[in-house]
């Protein structure tokens, strides 16, 4: 095209204009349009009536969407003094807790032994079995 320009004398850059507003047959949409979101302005008027959204993009997305879901996870949701299995390191077994604090992501942790664990909610697993915590047994007292 840049040859055909030469040759013929006219401006190369008016040609690059045209040829990256010009839709491809795949998807119905012009380059510019795929990286810009839009219809850029060019020499030529627009013959075509604006779509709102092309089938084979919704198609595709769809297709990215289904397999994104896949591999999805519903966000843990936990509330403070709720039992929990806890992981301490990757190599050992998980420990008893109760959930101190939790925003989005992270919670704070009391183990049994009554220390406190910062962990993200990936490493936390809800339970139904009561946890007793050391720094919370009744106060001994003497008769």
């Amino acid at each position: 095209m840049i040859v055909k320009c030469l040759n013929s004398r006219t401006d190369q850059y008016e040609a690059l204009l045209e040829l990256r507003n010009t839709p491809r047959q795949d998807t119905g949409l012009s380059p510019a349009q795929m990286m810009f979101g839009r219809e850029t302005r060019s020499m030529l008027p627009l013959v075509q009536k604006k779509s709102l959204r092309n089938k084979k993009r919704d198609a595709r997305k769809d297709c990215i969407k289904k397999s994104y879901d896949r591999s999805a996870r519903i966000k843990l949701k936990l509330e403070n003094s709720e039992p929990v299995y806890f992981r301490h390191k990757p190599d050992k077994p998980w420990r008893k807790g109760v959930v101190t604090e939790s925003n989005d992501r992270n919670c704070i942790v009391t183990s049994t032994d009554g220390v406190q664990y910062k962990r993200n909610t990936e490493h936390i697993r809800p339970t139904s079995i009561p946890v007793q915590i050391r720094d919370e047994s009744p106060e001994r007292t003497t008769v």
